[in-house]
């Protein structure tokens, strides 16, 4: 069943192979997006892989996603608690700018600091 929903492509990857091979792949930003993300699926050359994820952000995401879970487990606790360790930098900071505006809202009460600090100000509020 066909809608204007949704394109359905049918690509014969043998072929797909040959006429890439054929092409000028050095410069990536000529080639249309599926065409990348068809190179993407079917390459095994992972300097084109590079290329192609240096000119497309989709595929940049696909590859540190790839990359993510083809890590063994120690590799993947690693990777966990480093991104936990970048999260408590961010919210300690954010916590350390908070505290910040408070004291000196409390120190000069004349002057004017901003209402707003994220979704809330330094009282907490909306």
């Amino acid at each position: 069943m066909y809608t204007d929903d949704a394109d359905i492509f049918t690509v014969e990857l043998p072929k797909w192979k040959e006429w890439i091979k054929k092409q000028n792949t050095q410069d990536i930003k000529s080639v249309n997006r599926f065409c990348r993300w068809l190179s993407y699926l079917t390459s095994s050359d992972l300097e084109l892989i590079h290329r192609l994820a240096e000119h497309d952000s989709l595929i940049q995401k696909t590859l540190m996603i790839e990359k993510r879970y083809t890590m063994d487990d120690e590799r993947w606790y690693a990777y966990e608690m480093h991104e936990k360790y970048l999260h408590d930098q961010a919210t300690l900071k954010e916590c350390g700018i908070r505290e910040g505006i408070e004291i000196g809202a409390r120190k000069y009460p004349s002057a004017k600091y901003p209402r707003s600090f994220g979704k809330r100000d330094f009282r907490g509020n909306y």
